[in-house]
């Protein structure tokens, strides 16, 4: 199948769940073009007992489905893409992965680590997407199992303005995967601003490791844990990839700071009559934290 009967296919098969069976020169494997409800690409029939797969590069998905096809439900991992204006480019692309599939060894090595394929494309054109750092993500689920040892009512979400809160204490969490200093960004005047409640930035120190913890290890414990904000969690890792949410890291380092008067920070009420000016729109500054009082923790027991 040519690139332009490809993208003719993209655009015109009917909406909603479809799947279209491509001819391949093979037997061995089977090929559909996917639409699924504004998402459309390219679907290789794998085992319907391959491990569950979600992986994200820019605005191109692989992922593994199950899908109906001739009355029969089928397990695909697709690549799919929601960008109806860019049918001609993704089409190219997926006219190369059928053209690399069609090799023996690359498909069998793309279904065991679809990775090996998607990298390549990453290595070419580079990865600009933004997201969250895995790393900090897992220092906030740390820091969430850590103080569940301590109080219950541990409250996680993007609403306010710090990471976490409990009944008394508010928790901005900070984490590096470098191996040395102690800076940390403060992101705009109220991130350290105190209202009714104590306020602690907890510090940690990580790095990758084969022997470390994981997104997935740690929100398996929170499940355990029964912990009352889990259906927010499992909706921020529908969009970190499979790799991601089983890549490891070990704490090397963790500390407890109360920002108290103590604590050097830059707040409304560091202004002449406690007013920011009104041309000063947001302050963003670099905190050193060596050499400030703190309590050493253990993290990630």
């Amino acid at each position: 199948m040519d690139k332009d009967d490809l993208k003719l296919k993209f655009q015109y098969i009917e909406n909603g769940d479809n799947v279209y069976k491509i001819n391949t020169d093979s037997e061995e494997y089977r090929v559909f073009i996917v639409k699924d409800n504004g998402w459309y690409g390219i679907g290789l029939e794998v085992d319907l007992s391959t491990a569950e797969y979600f992986e994200k590069f820019e605005s191109v998905v692989i992922t593994t489905k199950l899908k109906v096809y001739n009355s029969s439900t089928l397990k695909l991992l697709e690549i799919i893409t929601e960008k109806k204006e860019l049918y001609n480019e993704f089409s190219i692309i997926c006219c190369e992965f059928l053209d690399y599939i069609s090799n023996e060894s690359n498909r069998k090595e793309f279904i065991k680590n679809p990775r090996t394929w998607l990298d390549k494309w990453k290595d070419l054109l580079g990865n600009t997407l933004k997201t969250e750092e895995n790393y900090s993500f897992l220092a906030e689920l740390l820091s969430i199992n850590y103080l569940l040892n301590y109080n219950r009512e541990v409250v996680y979400s993007d609403y306010g303005t710090h990471d976490i809160e409990t009944e008394n204490d508010s928790y901005e969490i900070k984490s590096t995967i470098s191996r040395y200093g102690y800076d940390i960004h403060i992101n705009g005047q109220h991130q350290l601003e105190r209202a009714n409640k104590n306020l602690n930035i907890i510090f940690i120190r990580m790095e990758k490791s084969l022997e470390g913890i994981s997104i997935n290890d740690i929100v398996a414990e929170l499940m355990n844990k029964e912990f009352i904000g889990i259906d927010y969690i499992e909706k921020k890792i529908k969009n970190i990839s499979t790799y991601s949410l089983n890549e490891k890291y070990k704490v090397l380092e963790s500390r407890l700071y109360k920002v108290d008067d103590n604590f050097p920070k830059i707040i409304q009420s560091s202004f002449k009559d406690e007013m920011i000016p009104d041309s000063i729109k947001q302050i963003n500054y670099i905190v050193d934290l060596s050499g400030i009082n703190c309590v050493n923790i253990d993290i990630d027991k």
